[in-house]
């Protein structure tokens, strides 16, 4: 899969087939995060006047990926989800109990220039399941005392939410 995604979008002997076997097990497989990492690894080998791939340029394409999988991944979802990323990215680390207190005194406002309507508790936490599984936030502890954060910083959602006060 890889090589022929190499063979497709690539120019002839930008990259080895050893170079592609270190990508796919570096990815375990994932066809999409293998394929963005060959899609970094050329864009820095452009960048840093490469004429091929080279080993530095393969080791440093993940962390690229894997930002531009995770921003796919954030672009795919609802504004729900968005409004729950964006509450947790702007808070750094938060408590559960603490995100829901802020989009329940912050939800007139956020949802004010949208036709959608806040969501009850339950379904944010079904939300927040789904921001868990793209692999956008983490939490920590179990549910009774969790604590949220997002997994790169860098990564803003396209809804803008200013520090909404700790209670």
């Amino acid at each position: 899969m890889l090589e022929a995604r190499a063979k497709q979008g690539l120019a002839k002997d930008l990259v080895t087939r050893k170079q592609l076997r270190t990508i796919a097990n570096h990815v375990a497989g994932v066809a999409r995060f293998g394929i963005q990492s060959l899609h970094a690894a050329a864009k820095l080998a452009v960048e840093r006047s490469h004429e091929t791939i080279r080993p530095a340029d393969i080791g440093d394409s993940y962390d690229s990926a894997l930002h531009r999988i995770r921003q796919s991944n954030l672009n795919s979802l609802p504004l729900h989800h968005h409004v729950l990323y964006e509450l947790i990215r702007v808070a750094g680390e938060i408590p559960a109990s603490e995100l829901h207190y802020r989009y329940e005194n912050a939800a007139e406002q956020l949802y004010a220039e949208y036709p959608q309507t806040p969501t009850g508790k339950r379904s944010r936490r079904n939300k927040l399941v789904r921001l868990r599984e793209y692999e956008l936030i983490k939490h920590e502890k179990p549910p009774q005392s969790r604590v949220y954060r997002v997994l790169d910083s860098e990564l803003e959602s396209v809804i803008d939410i200013d520090e909404t006060p700790m209670r």
